[in-house]
């Protein structure tokens, strides 16, 4: 037969350890439930030469590993050639893939500001950024020879700041740049040229 009195003393240090296990994971849910957003380039960005611009289209991942639902209010995308040569692109919408029908070519998508991401969660887009810059010929001042490129995506916070960066590397061969530069040269094709890109960790 058991005892009543040990009984009672095993239920209560049971009691109190479930009570502090418990404890400890709402304080590690608590500590956790603030945002914790990351973003991912797609092994891939598409360069695409519309009538007076550049765009590169950027299959992005972004994820909330958090609690709280973050916010990334806007983003910037930087291309740094191996000659120090910079030039900026603004993040205009989503963009629409219509590389199925050749006689429309990429479209544009809805605004994206600001992109919410709810805790606990992933979204997939496909962001559309855009030089508007052009020569005195009408051409777009971006002009990508063969070499190494950074290129460099940064998600903007609610105050304005840079909350997250991430670099890449793309890498442009010969074959690339003709095919580049024959969509510079002829703004009516309306083709993308797809190129691999790879995150410097």
């Amino acid at each position: 037969m058991s005892d009543p009195t040990l009984v009672a003393g095993l239920v209560g240090a049971g009691g109190s350890i479930i009570g502090a296990l418990g404890g400890t994971f709402l304080g590690y849910q608590l500590s956790n439930s603030k945002p914790d957003i990351d973003i991912y380039i797609d092994n891939k960005v598409l360069m695409y030469y519309p009538t007076g611009g550049f765009s590169i289209y950027v299959p992005l991942t972004i994820i909330n590993e958090g609690g709280k639902t973050g916010t990334i209010k806007d983003f910037e995308l930087k291309i740094t050639s191996a000659t120090k040569q910079v030039w900026s692109l603004t993040f205009e919408d989503f963009g629409i893939d219509n590389s199925d029908q050749e006689a429309i070519g990429w479209g544009r998508g809805k605004d994206a500001h600001p992109i919410v991401v709810h805790g606990k969660s992933g979204t997939q887009h496909l962001l559309r950024f855009q030089n508007f810059s052009k020569l005195s010929t009408g051409k777009s001042e971006i002009n990508l020879p063969a070499g190494e490129y950074e290129l460099v995506i940064n998600a903007i916070n609610r105050q304005g700041e840079i909350g997250l960066s991430k670099k890449h590397i793309v890498k442009i061969s010969g074959i690339d740049q003709e095919k580049l530069d024959m969509l510079r040269d002829d703004p009516k094709n309306l083709k993308t040229y797809s190129l691999k890109v790879v995150e410097i960790t």
